[in-house]
């Protein structure tokens, strides 16, 4: 809308969206960020995945994570360190060993910009652009010497925002979620907030039929 041509979007519904994180970060976020603090100018320039590289090692990852869900002693352990990690959710305990299989031939990850975006978006305690470290490079990208914030530009949304939130999310809890609705809605975007019974992953691994069919039902609207 801003560059005046039609974008072929009538509507979006965002799954617990990230950008916001000033309410319960969860203990793997923390480490993440300490460690980016320390290391983080040095890990960038490497900028290297992080993911379970080869075909062995992922069907190895694979093994562990069905020998731990098929036993119950390992598995109650696995799900307390998942929680643990992950703010109290347990939906990564719930799903991560039964869907390893998809991952053999293209195993996710990220690299180390993502999380020290990540770590920049919590320092801020609003939703930013990647900081690229000097004035220089910002202006070179953005033109302007400091990231912009993605909320100023909410007033370019000119379609409906569906913003969904998970009461059992312990990486983007509903707070975090909320807050952002509330920027949208100061913005004058039209939006709407609703929240499931939901860990991080079920709305993607497992979803509820409630959920499902408020999806569906968005997803008809014009």
């Amino acid at each position: 809308a801003k560059l005046g041509r039609d974008h072929h979007i009538d509507r979006m519904v965002l799954l617990s969206p990230a950008g916001i994180h000033t309410h319960k970060l969860p203990l793997l976020a923390r480490w993440l960020c300490l460690a980016d603090r320390l290391l983080g100018a040095w890990l960038t320039r490497l900028n290297f995945g992080m993911t379970v590289y080869g075909s062995i090692l992922r069907v190895g990852a694979q093994k562990f994570a069905v020998d731990v869900w098929s036993l119950p002693g390992p598995r109650g352990l696995f799900n307390i360190l998942l929680r643990l990690l992950f703010g109290g959710d347990t939906s990564f305990g719930d799903v991560m060993a039964k869907y390893m299989g998809p991952y053999l031939d293209s195993m996710p990850g990220i690299c180390w910009g993502i999380v020290r975006h990540g770590h920049q978006i919590v320092r801020a305690k609003t939703f930013v652009l990647y900081d690229y470290g000097s004035e220089v490079q910002n202006l070179k990208h953005y033109g302007e010497a400091h990231p912009p914030k993605v909320s100023s530009e909410y007033g370019n949304i000119d379609i409906p925002i569906d913003m969904v939130a998970g009461r059992k999310d312990g990486v983007v809890p509903p707070e975090n979620v909320h807050a952002q609705y509330v920027e949208l809605r100061e913005r004058g975007v039209e939006a709407t907030y609703t929240e499931f019974d939901c860990g991080h992953l079920n709305f993607i691994h497992q979803p509820s039929e409630d959920f499902t069919s408020f999806l569906l039902s968005r997803l008809v609207l014009e």
